[in-house]
């Protein structure tokens, strides 16, 4: 690969009718006035360029952007250059797709293959209507080949991806809510080939009414999304493993709930012709008419046995769906959790959640430490010693995350949890999906996917910086943990300037012809030089 600023290619260039110099580097393309009165010299960030083609005279190229705007929108922007030859251009053209796909100059072009599933019954039913019109366009000129498949019924998407041949494809997409991406996450890890089609990255395009992870990640508008699958830049996801009894083992990517949030979750499904606004319709009907819930919460902190924690964290990722025996429950036993490090509550609660992510939805900043690949995941809970005028004022908070500051909530990073509700009573909610009411177990399996993201989002979400070593009113010690695992904690990708408010900048001429700035150590996507992704953590 390239050296960070390394000049790829110059040429002269006509753009926007004055002549330029085209400077090339696999971070930026710089256009530099040759008449010093043609104005400053502007830049353009590859990680925005997701195509280029030659004009009809061979002379000229226009190159395909999407333009970073504000709160993590993007829009279409096109770059037209007129070259002196048609052998430059056909050389221009050349570097351009090679620094778009991260393909060394010379060797053939890699054409990302990715299929993409769309459920045209998510949300408010505008999933078909928003790949035909914003993500489609964008996939036409884009240097990838796309197979798109429309699901017909629940549980399609699953069926599907046990059975789908991965090796035709370099990652996956849904077009939908989460539901679709739980499916398909279902169906591969269903598979007896799941750790080489779990090596695949998934991309999460929003299309439903939560939108939860993609929102998480910053790329809750569909064009950064789709940029995002397009370019293929890659973070690690946690996944959550569940028991329940004698049922096969499934997983979760978002949350586990019990009680208020998984009533009004669940509950809300019949305003689903409401979009997100379900949610505040179903929660205002919900709190005015409290429920309690009695139950027995155990769980196991992050900080808690941390070598022994460590290792069955890694013996569950090689293993599971076999968790420590000590963690299952069976039909009416509890599980043995008197091993050291274990918490148990027990008594009338109101809620009780497993997040790992952040946003519940756009306005929801539900676990505002979560991280998607902080190795935990977020429990939080309330007891059942809150009124509804105290809980409907605390609700009014979670736009922001200050809720978490409630002397009723509790609040703690954790490995495992068992959930016993008693009696069965209450709805139990994984990823927006109705399950049994019945003993539950919840273990955190780090790094098992990952996700397509920009590799500097525009939209970082306002997460808290530092979440106390015992977390918020649970007990045990409140001081703070330096090591703990925290939220902000992304993978950055190959070779990225950290990207700015635009896709097309301005710059003077000496900075033009300087090297770029250095950039964080980045993954990049399958099918480059660097070969698959090899994401390594670090803090932005």
């Amino acid at each position: 690969m390239a050296a960070q600023g390394e000049i790829l290619h110059t040429c002269k260039i006509v753009y926007k009718k004055k002549q330029h110099q085209l400077k090339v580097t696999a971070e930026e393309l710089f256009l530099v006035p040759i008449d010093r009165k043609g104005g400053a010299a502007q830049f353009i960030n590859t990680y925005d360029c997701y195509g280029a083609v030659a004009g009809r005279d061979g002379l000229s190229l226009e190159l395909f952007t999407l333009v970073a705007g504000s709160k993590g929108k993007r829009s279409r922007e096109n770059h037209v250059f007129v070259c002196s030859s048609k052998e430059e251009a056909a050389q221009c053209l050349a570097v351009l797709h090679a620094v778009i796909t991260g393909t060394k100059i010379g060797e053939p072009i890699h054409r990302r293959r990715i299929l993409i599933l769309i459920n045209p019954f998510s949300g408010t039913k505008k999933a078909v209507q928003i790949y035909a019109e914003q993500v489609k366009p964008v996939l036409d000129r884009a240097l990838v080949d796309v197979t798109v498949i429309q699901t017909t019924h629940a549980g399609h998407a699953t069926e599907y991806m046990q059975s789908v041949d991965i090796a035709q494809y370099d990652g996956y997409a849904t077009i939908s809510g989460d539901g679709l991406l739980h499916e398909a996450l279902n169906g591969l890890m269903a598979r007896p080939d799941r750790a080489e089609a779990m090596k695949k990255p998934l991309g999460v395009i929003p299309g439903g009414t939560g939108n939860s992870l993609a929102f998480s990640l910053g790329l809750g508008h569909v064009l950064a999304a789709t940029l995002a699958v397009v370019k293929g830049h890659t973070m690690t996801l946690d996944l959550m493993g569940v028991r329940q009894g004698g049922r096969a083992p499934y997983y979760a990517f978002l949350l586990v709930m019990w009680g208020l949030v998984a009533d009004i979750d669940i509950e809300s499904e019949k305003y689903r012709w409401a979009g997100a606004a379900r949610f505040t319709m179903s929660g205002i009907g919900r709190i005015l008419n409290l429920r309690k819930y009695s139950g027995r919460l155990s769980y196991k902190p992050w900080f808690a046995d941390t070598a022994a924690a460590d290792t069955a964290a890694e013996a569950a990722h090689a293993e599971f769906p076999a968790p420590p025996a000590a963690w299952l429950p069976t039909d009416d036993a509890t599980p043995a959790l008197d091993r050291p490090g274990w918490h148990t509550i027990e008594g009338d609660f109101v809620t009780v959640s497993a997040l790992n992510t952040a946003f519940q939805n756009e306005d929801t900043l539900m676990a505002p430490y979560s991280a998607v690949n902080d190795g935990c995941f977020d429990l939080m809970y309330i007891m059942g010693d809150i009124s509804s005028t105290k809980l409907a004022g605390m609700f009014l908070d979670l736009d922001s995350g200050e809720h978490v500051r409630s002397p009723f909530v509790h609040y703690v990073k954790a490995r495992a949890m068992c959930l016993e509700p008693r009696p069965r009573t209450g709805i139990i909610d994984v990823d927006g999906e109705h399950v049994e009411t019945s003993p539950i177990v919840v273990q955190t399996l780090p790094a098992y996917a990952s996700i397509c993201v920009s590799p500097i989002p525009l939209n970082m979400p306002p997460y808290k910086d530092v979440l106390p070593r015992g977390g918020l009113r649970v007990p045990s010690s409140q001081e703070p943990d330096p090591t703990a695992p925290q939220a902000r904690r992304m993978t950055a990708p190959a070779s990225t300037r950290p990207t700015t408010a635009s896709s097309t900048g301005t710059a003077t001429a000496a900075a033009a012809a300087a090297p770029a700035p250095a950039a964080a150590t980045t993954a990049a996507p399958a099918g480059s030089e660097d070969g698959a992704p090899a994401p390594a953590t670090v803090a932005v």
